[in-house]
């Protein structure tokens, strides 16, 4: 068996029209009864820098997407060295993980990502991976799935 089969997956934010001069709205990841979340971001097109990227945690979810009283997450923020913030030349078109060990950590998660003002702005998609389970997510559902191939 591999190992990430016993993972679930959350879409946390849509493949979407672009965002400019604004904030990415992202769905809020319950990571409860799982020790990791790794977070992906990928961005594609852009013609500006992004202005924030880091994630959030809080004990309270204020909503689907927002926290209450959060705070970044140590380790998180590309805008602290050694990251840097994504610009539209080394950010376009490219993965970004954030690896998260839950372990003393709050139990929700918010990536917070903010685009500066170009034209086109940036396409952004985020996905999250919860792993090492308490309870193996052994069906589509329990995995956030759709469908899954085994080959």
């Amino acid at each position: 068996m591999i190992p990430i089969q016993d993972d679930a997956f959350a879409i946390v934010t849509l493949p979407a029209a672009s965002v400019n001069n604004g904030s990415v709205v992202c769905d809020v990841i319950d990571t409860q009864g799982y020790d990791y979340c790794t977070i992906l971001t990928i961005l594609g097109n852009m013609d500006v820098a992004l202005t924030a990227f880091n994630i959030q945690e809080s004990d309270v979810k204020a909503s689907s997407t927002s926290l209450t009283s959060p705070d970044t997450v140590p380790g998180s923020d590309y805008s602290v060295s050694p990251a840097t913030l994504p610009t539209n030349t080394s950010g376009k078109n490219s993965l970004y993980a954030n690896y998260i060990n839950m372990s003393g950590r709050k139990r929700y998660l918010l990536p917070v990502i903010t685009v500066g003002d170009g034209t086109i702005g940036a396409f952004v998609t985020v996905v999250a991976i919860l792993s090492l389970g308490k309870i193996a997510a052994s069906t589509n559902t329990l995995k956030n799935l759709a469908q899954s191939l085994f080959s």
